[in-house]
């Protein structure tokens, strides 16, 4: 996401739009919203003369008068800082001090709620943008709430950004409905339908809301900027290094490896940040003298514990070792030591030291090892070797292939380049075709969003001829494997009778397709358009809600702008079916009605508002 463009569109919300409503920021929990407006929003938006962004969480609040009295204290402490700065600079402000005294801003809460309304609402806050988070955990009803912003942002002219994660406040409610099987048999189906309430949330949202902005936070920039705003001296020397790609080297594993873990598979950056916080205890516990690769898989241990441990508070040693690969990761297994540091603060430095010591010295054995079975190596560098010891290497490698854990899927796209040029080098074919068998059967074992890039990205030995045509249809083979779970959604037969459930598969991987960046392009369109032929007027609005759905985000058209030529095409074919089939007039209805939003998402995919 790019954030200085979402920036730039908030920033001209607030100075010129002219439409008297609010707009919304959602995503999933712990992907870094609050991180962005403390650490982007507020710096570009607020002024040195000016504090412009008035930030309020609705969590626990219970009435929308208490949003009104939040808005007002959160103003008079901005202003009374800007104050103090001035009289005494340096000295520490806390604004939930403040707040919590009311004899500094002489209010007398004594007075009654009308009076009090009236005080809240003599607060200048024209040019100001009220942040409201935290929608999905008030306690004021969601409807009331709404009905609050829209007379904020309609009657009194003030601009307002909801911040959410609108996943957890729209429900799904099971019905169960009869449907006729293919022998015409009556047929019990559960199905999901949109519960009555997060319909009046929608319908009252669309008074309310005019833009909705899908944010997927650089996470991979927050955790390096979290890390440096630590100035841990190993942190920094941690984040000096890069990847390939130019980018900090240990955000990408940390996002990567252990975000993306299939057993971890959390973003969360408190999380991270609590992470950060007793790692940096533990270093300074030790005056900071560790040695950095220790440190580092230390580190990530913890941030690998910290992230289980925000979604299960309850884990417990499990391991007669001192290490746990469960409450770790197979890679960053978490120290004992930590475990006990982080959940009872048992904190013993001698005790860490000994286990660095312990871990320097199985490096060492380590080494050793890796020189007496080196034949990874050999087969990267087999043109200069003996062509027995490259068959060698090969039969072992088939070994370590019986175990994922040994060589990670994440190196099959090198090691196969290697084993075809090998193959065809010296004709070492059945085991260089039983070690390609093996890593098939081992792809889908493996997370298969951080796979993709890694079968496509490494070393390559240059290839000819019959090698090249092998090697490029086993490539192709692996990320057919990686990408399955995306081709099994789109695997619809467009068909009445299956209609319902490609719907609701849809709607329950929404997210994913937005972050894969396609939708429309997978869609077969003349099936489609045969498909709505067939459909009657309720079927056609749920293909409608579909797209709707997809494309609502007002920044779509940085994740899906590849989808631009699809919409261009279904338009001009509904067009089309509209001017040569015989639809009833409900039909033609919702077909016009689609074609509206066709046109809007097209408008959304070139870049427009």
């Amino acid at each position: 996401m790019n954030i200085d463009k979402l920036n730039e569109y908030i920033a001209h919300y607030l100075y010129e739009d002219k439409t008297h409503s609010a707009i919304m920021l959602t995503a999933p929990w712990g992907t870094g919203k609050s991180y962005y407006i403390q650490n982007s929003l507020i710096p570009f938006i607020d002024t040195e003369e000016e504090r412009k962004c008035i930030v309020v969480s609705l969590y626990g609040l219970k009435e929308v008068q208490e949003i009104s009295k939040a808005i007002y204290m959160e103003v008079r402490a901005k202003s009374l800082i800007k104050k103090s700065e001035k009289i005494s600079a340096g000295k520490l402000i806390c604004k939930t001090i403040i707040k919590g005294v009311t004899s500094f801003f002489n209010v007398d809460l004594s007075m009654s709620e009308d009076d009090l309304q009236k005080l809240y609402e003599s607060i200048d806050l024209a040019g100001k943008l009220i942040i409201l988070e935290d929608l999905e955990r008030t306690g004021i009803d969601i409807i009331e709430l709404l009905g609050y912003v829209n007379s904020l942002v309609e009657q009194d002219g003030v601009k307002v950004l909801l911040v959410a994660n609108e996943r957890e406040i729209i429900k799904y409610d099971k019905k169960e409905i009869i449907e006729k099987d293919s022998k015409g048999k009556d047929e019990s189906k559960t199905i999901l339908v949109l519960s009555e309430k997060s319909q009046r949330y929608l319908n009252e949202k669309e008074k309310s809301i005019s833009d909705t902005i899908y944010y997927l936070g650089d996470i991979k920039g927050a955790i390096k900027n979290i890390m440096v705003s630590y100035d841990n001296p190993i942190f920094n020397l941690l984040i000096e290094e890069e990847d390939i790609f130019g980018e900090c080297a240990v955000a990408s594993e940390i996002y990567n490896e252990i975000m993306q873990d299939k057993n971890i598979n959390c973003e969360n950056l408190r999380s991270f940040i609590y992470a950060c916080q007793k790692t940096v205890d533990i270093f300074t516990s030790v005056s900071n003298k560790v040695n950095v690769d220790f440190a580092k898989r230390t580190f990530l241990s913890i941030v690998a514990f910290s992230l289980q441990k925000k979604q299960n508070d309850n884990l417990q040693w499990d391991s007669k070792l001192s290490y746990s690969q469960k409450l770790g990761t197979y890679k960053y297994p978490l120290l004992e030591y930590c475990y006990y540091y982080i959940c009872f603060q048992m904190s013993c430095p001698n005790e860490f030291k000994e286990a660095e010591k312990n871990y320097i010295e199985q490096q060492e054995i380590q080494k050793q090892i890796e020189k007496q079975n080196d034949c990874l190596n050999i087969i990267y560098y087999f043109y200069d070797q003996r062509e027995v010891d490259v068959v060698n290497a090969v039969k072992n490698v088939k070994e370590l292939l019986k175990d994922i854990n040994k060589i990670y899927p994440s190196q099959y796209g090198k090691l196969s380049n290697y084993l075809i040029a090998i193959k065809y080098a010296i004709g070492n074919n059945e085991d260089a075709d039983e070690c390609k068998k093996l890593m098939l059967e081992n792809i889908p074992k493996a997370n298969g969003d951080e796979l993709a890039d890694r079968l496509t990205y490494y070393n390559r030995f240059a290839l000819e001829g019959e090698a090249l045509i092998e090697f490029q249809a086993f490539k192709q083979e692996m990320l057919g494997l990686v990408t399955r779970k995306q081709k099994e959604l789109f695997n619809f037969d467009y068909s009445v009778e299956h209609l319902d459930d490609f719907c609701r598969n849809i709607y329950a991987n929404c997210d994913s397709l937005i972050s894969h960046h396609a939708f429309a392009i997978k869609i077969d369109n003349d099936k489609l358009i045969k498909l709505f032929m067939n459909c009657s007027a309720k079927q056609i609005s749920e293909i409608h809600a579909i797209y709707r759905s997809i494309y609502a985000p007002t920044n779509i058209n940085e994740f899906l702008s590849g989808d631009l030529d699809s919409i261009l095409e279904l338009k001009e074919k509904i067009e089309h079916i509209l001017r040569i089939h015989a639809f009833d007039k409900i039909q033609i209805m919702q077909l016009e009605s689609f074609l509206t939003a066709i046109e809007d998402i097209a408008q959304k995919l070139q870049g427009g508002n």
